[in-house]
């Protein structure tokens, strides 16, 4: 039999939307005492969360001084959880949350029949809310597997011969429960919530002489409700809650309606904004018999100066415009501000921007662990020993801004770590890397000053003996969790990454969340392989948030679920579209809506009313209120929640006036016609990033690839060269870049190395022999990279058709120029503080000249139109490194079958171009070493190949 107590009648304060309960209770108690007595400590206020106590006492003191009273001896104010245990300690120890998930997950392992998932942990978390939700409801599951199953049946109210599902579902919740409850009594330990709701139910006395009070709490369990109803029946209880009636939109399905609805102390409003928002929800009436009412009862706009709504197409806008209010409002003193939102990602894009403009918001939803820098630097570590260090692994691991040897100021660091990327992205064999693979890169690249990589080696070192004396094991064995999670803080600790971790803030919480799980399990014998391992970190960081300090207490950024105890001047709610604001799919394993309804248990429904309710009392309370809402995305339209719907038909219709926020988007279209107005302003563009460089990090080497990038974009050119953010995805498949390398080496050997051995000439009568000799040397050279076998047959294909035009070419070319040497890199000072370089593919001679030849094996090659011009900087810059060179051209190898010089320069174009751009090389960076901003300005193909779109977000600034 399952006991509900649907009919317990408690002593409710019902209060209007216009006023906030927590305001209500603090006048009330302010007003009950004794004439201008600051002695409130006979009273006793139970809240809903801990948060709320700091805004109960703000509100006491605020009532207080109003009522002449300077000073205030607080009343006890706390959770009614907290207060139970300050009750009576129990006298076993308690389970944790931890060890009630690692039983569940062990239960679930031994009966791999009732479920078909590789994933324990995330059903392990819903079955331990359902159990204590259970428990709370006071559903007894111990009264054995029929009687609950029966329970089930009437509560699905369907046929016997339906029942296969429900017989199922119950013999899975009770299966795990008994296994669960018996693991629990076999560590003889207790189980917090049954020992809360064991408290609650024995009725224990209550102090008489108190005076007991709840507030903020939208819904009772049944086991606290009898308790409730004990005090009230023993002292004086009086529990303040909003005003809920059946009869407005939004309100039936919550869990308090009953009991509202029947309070003797109901009261009327004679709040003109609740007055308005009751005619607009009220759903006994139709809705032109309402809205001929409403324009009786206002003869002016309720709306001016008080509701507006602010509609986008994009995450960008939203944010944007979100935070252009706030900060409007905060130049005009219209603080505190509440920034309500139910999605948390788009809480994250709106903090983002405020602290893009200086503002950090009050979050108290904080982020969860794993979305920050300190959880991701933990699952790189965890990659790497999974994988045993792969490469992308690896250097996302050195890349860690919590190794120590890390930082800016240690530049030696930053540059070897550069340099060993490049090294690591060249070689390809991923399939086989271990760390040492990566210690013996460097060790042969380290025979000279540049390559100089001694603190880059200590680091990887230093990581291999950590790693190597802890985890091998563990990857093939089962532990239990402490030791799994004491090897991982050894490691932390070890590796270099421990200390920098308890210096961040979000790293300490993230090192004290494991200590408290490692001291939580330790009596637990249950153990996990390696997977499980992970699944339950990955679990811990997601269930756990981070919330910053040193915040901007004018603005809170929150949930509904916060706004109980709060009062704010102004509020913007965030994200009214329909998917946001409401609701759908409670993505539960057990039991339907109408079944955890009938069960006494919490619902999509109760919770949806329960945050309509919120959404009344914010608008009521609130002197100004702003809507804000994506009504597109990916180009599909968005429904506005129905909520806000009714408030612009009422204000459309009864007034002819539409809602929208004119100022706002004035607002925003013209920040945007600012920063387009004037293109030579690049300060004014908020949104155009406009970098200066550290002289410190100024490159003193330059090649032509990078001139070319500076004077493509120099955004691009801080980020590449100066910032070196230079990772790219590192792609085991042959691509068109490792085939133009494949095709460079294979001239390079058919030129200076094979041919001077067999003494060929290039001529006419050798074509034969010329071109067979390349296709060996191109054959062996493709068979013999590391890529899969069939790709470098496909590559190997393309270039053997050009091979005879390219033969051909070489023929014909021979006759005036020589091949004289190839892939060969030259130096030349441009000034004291400046070297360029370059590796050249060729070079020929004439016995007296030289000519530069650089292969081209793609599609896109530079017209002689921008090489003229001087945007395609490439051949005058090689001319530049050798005085002997009086000619240079592109040699397109291309795909069509044939080869063919482009964009040839010969010596007086040559001459000239090469004093342009040495004059305009070191203008520039005589600019840059000035502080001049390096602006993003490149044009669409450009950005078409940059890998830095998602920092300087170009796409969004319009």
């Amino acid at each position: 039999m399952i006991h509900l107590n649907k009919n317990i009648e408690l002593p409710y304060v019902l209060v209007n939307h216009s006023t906030n309960p927590v305001d209500a209770l603090c006048a009330h108690i302010i007003q009950s005492g004794k004439s201008n007595s600051s002695d409130l400590s006979s009273n006793l206020i139970w809240c809903e969360s801990r948060a709320s106590i700091h805004s109960i006492k703000l509100k006491l003191l605020s009532k207080a001084k109003n009522s002449g009273i300077s000073s205030l001896l607080f009343p006890t104010i706390i959770t009614l959880q907290d207060w139970v245990w300050q009750q009576e300690a129990p006298d076993k120890p308690l389970i944790s949350e931890t060890n009630k998930q690692l039983l569940l997950v062990e239960a679930i392992r031994q009966s791999p029949g009732l479920f078909q998932t590789n994933n324990a942990w995330p059903l392990a978390k819903e079955l331990i809310t359902l159990f204590n939700e259970c428990t709370l409801a006071q559903i007894p599951l111990q009264d054995g597997e029929e009687a609950f199953h029966t329970s089930l049946k009437n509560s699905y109210e369907v046929s016997s011969a339906k029942i296969s599902n429900i017989s199922r579902e119950s013999e899975i919740v009770y299966r795990l429960w008994v296994a669960y409850c018996d693991q629990i009594k076999a560590r003889d330990w207790i189980d917090p919530v049954s020992y809360y709701a064991q408290w609650l139910a024995q009725c224990k006395k209550v102090n008489a002489n108190k005076n007991y009070y709840v507030v903020g709490m939208h819904r009772f369990t049944a086991a606290e409700k009898i308790f409730l109803q004990s005090t009230s029946e023993q002292a004086s209880l009086s529990i303040f809650i909003p005003r809920i009636s059946s009869s407005e939109y939004g309100m039936k399905h919550h869990p308090l309606l009953d009991t509202s609805e029947k309070n003797v102390n109901k009261t009327t409003s004679n709040h003109p904004k609740e007055n308005a928002l009751e005619f607009i929800y009220q759903n006994n009436n139709h809705i032109l018999n309402k809205i001929d009412s409403f324009n009786d009862t206002f003869s002016k706009n309720i709306f001016t100066n008080w509701i507006s709504t602010y509609s986008c197409t994009s995450a960008e806008q939203h944010a944007e415009g979100v935070c252009l209010q706030a900060k409007k409002w905060l130049l005009e003193s219209k603080h505190p501000i509440g920034i309500i939102i139910n999605d948390r990602l788009l809480a994250r894009r709106i903090r983002a921007v405020f602290e893009k403009e200086g503002i950090n918001p009050n979050d108290l939803g904080g982020w969860t662990l794993s979305t920050t820098s300190a959880a991701t630097s933990l699952e790189i570590l965890l990659d790497c020993v999974e994988s045993n260090f792969k490469k992308e692994a690896l250097t996302d691991l050195l890349s860690s801004p919590f190794l120590p040897e890390n930082n800016l100021n240690n530049l030696n660091y930053i540059q070897q770590l550069n340099q060993a990327k490049q090294l690591f992205a060249k070689h390809r064999n991923t399939h086989n890397d271990t760390i040492d693979t990566f210690i013996n890169i460097i060790n042969r690249n380290s025979d000279n000053e540049e390559s100089n990589f001694a603190d880059l080696n200590f680091v990887i070192q230093r990581i291999k003996e950590a790693y190597a004396s802890l985890f091998p094991s563990l990857l093939a064995n089962e532990y239990e969790l402490a030791d799994f999670s004491n090897h991982l803080l050894t490691l932390l600790d070890k590796a270099g990454l421990k200390q920098s971790l308890n210096t961040d803030a979000a790293g300490k919480q993230l090192l004290d969340t494991l200590d408290s799980h490692i001291n939580s399990s330790r009596n637990n014998n249950i153990r996990l392989n390696w997977k499980e391992w992970r699944q339950w970190i990955k679990d811990t960081l997601e269930n756990n948030y981070f919330i910053p300090e040193n915040t901007d207490h004018r603005i809170t950024l929150c949930g509904f679920e916060h706004v109980d105890a709060m009062s704010f001047k102004s509020v913007i709610i965030a994200g009214t579209e329909h998917s946001r604001m409401v609701s759908i799919n409670s993505h539960r394993t057990f039991f339907n809506e109408k079944v955890r309804h009938e069960l006494g248990l919490s619902t999509i429904h109760e919770q949806n009313a329960i945050n309509f309710v919120r959404f009344r009392q914010l608008l009521s309370q609130s002197d100004e209120v702003l809507l804000t809402a994506e009504i597109e995305n990916h180009d599909e339209p968005q429904e506005v929640c129905s909520w806000i719907k009714m408030i612009e038909l009422f204000s459309t219709q009864v007034f002819s006036h539409s809602l929208e926020n004119t100022e706002l988007i004035y607002l925003t279209q013209h920040r945007h016609m600012q920063e387009e107005s004037d293109p030579s302003d690049l300060q004014s563009k908020s949104l155009t990033p406009v970098p200066i460089s550290p002289k410190n990090l100024i490159p003193t080497r330059i090649s032509a690839t990078q001139y070319q990038t500076l004077l493509d974009c120099p955004y691009q050119f801080f980020a590449k060269y100066i910032l070196q953010l230079r990772d790219r995805e590192i792609n085991d498949e042959l691509d068109a870049s490792d085939y133009g390398q494949l095709v460079h080496q294979s001239l390079h050997e058919f030129h200076f190395k094979e041919k001077n051995k067999s003494g060929i000439t290039f001529s006419d009568t050798h074509r034969d022999q010329l071109i067979e000799q390349l296709e060996d040397i191109s054959t062996t050279l493709f068979m013999r990279a590391v890529f899969p076998t069939p790709a470098k047959e496909g590559w190997l294909r393309r270039w053997m058709i050009n091979i005879p035009y390219y033969i051909d070419w070489a023929i014909r070319r021979n006759s005036e120029w020589q091949p004289l040497r190839g892939e060969c890199l030259i130096e030349h000072k441009l000034g004291p503080e400046l070297t360029i370089y370059g590796q050249i593919d060729r070079i020929d001679s004439n016995n007296k000249d030289h000519a530069v030849v650089d292969y081209k094996t793609g599609s896109t090659i530079p017209k002689g139109k921008k090489v003229l011009s001087g945007e395609t900087v490439q051949l005058p810059f090689y001319a530049l490194l050798d005085k002997k060179i009086t000619q240079a051209e592109y040699l397109s190898l291309g795909t069509r079958g044939e080869t063919k010089s482009v964009a040839r320069l010969n010596e007086n174009e040559l001459d000239d171009l090469k004093n342009e751009h040495a004059s305009r090389i070191a203008t520039l960076f005589e600019q840059i070493k000035n502080e001049s901003p390096l602006t993003a300005n490149g044009d669409d193909s450009t950005c078409s190949y940059c890998d830095y779109e998602g920092l300087c977000r170009k796409s969004h600034w319009n």
